[in-house]
């Protein structure tokens, strides 16, 4: 008689490998956000994110592609100025490190307004869009809701950091 006919299973389970769900640990933090007032550039209102990046709202799954990094960072999206690229309430993901290129979208992190507040270190407010063109002495900018490209001068910009896509979070 055979295994099968004696009813023994005849299949044996397959050991999957790779990353799974278990495994990821959550602790990528996502960052305080709120929408924030508009603020004029070019002579257009832009909508801008009110920052508090020493408030960490909750922690994101962390792909392991990102194990080890410590210059990557959740955001909730606020408002619809990037929609149909990020709608609001999505999280993205942003590093630090990687320099970003034309064509990608950014979380650019704006200086205060009243430079007796700017120690060069903190930003109260940043503007996630997609990046355009630059020189040395400005940026352009895109958003698509409603659609606008603006520039902002790089003396108004503590820093700019690259939103990563779905590709760079799979690895």
């Amino acid at each position: 008689l055979s295994a099968v006919a004696a009813g023994a299973p005849n299949a044996t389970p397959f050991k999957y490998e790779g990353a799974s769900n278990q495994r990821m640990a959550e602790n990528l933090p996502i960052f305080g956000t709120a929408i924030g007032t508009e603020r004029l550039f070019d002579g257009d209102a832009v909508e801008q994110t009110m920052l508090n990046s020493g408030d960490t709202v909750g922690y994101l799954k962390r792909p392991t592609m990102l194990n080890g990094r410590g210059d990557v960072y959740g955001l909730y999206v606020q408002g619809s100025s990037m929609d149909p690229v990020f709608c609001e309430g999505a999280t993205i993901v942003a590093e630090t490190k990687r320099p970003p290129r034309i064509g990608d979208d950014v979380v650019v992190y704006l200086r205060p307004d009243d430079h007796n507040e700017d120690d060069g270190l903190r930003s109260r407010a940043v503007l996630v869009k997609r990046l355009v063109r630059r020189s040395g002495t400005w940026i352009e900018l895109q958003q698509f809701s409603p659609a606008l490209t603006f520039k902002i001068e790089t003396c108004d910009i503590l820093r700019v950091d690259r939103v990563m896509t779905l590709g760079d979070l799979l690895g």
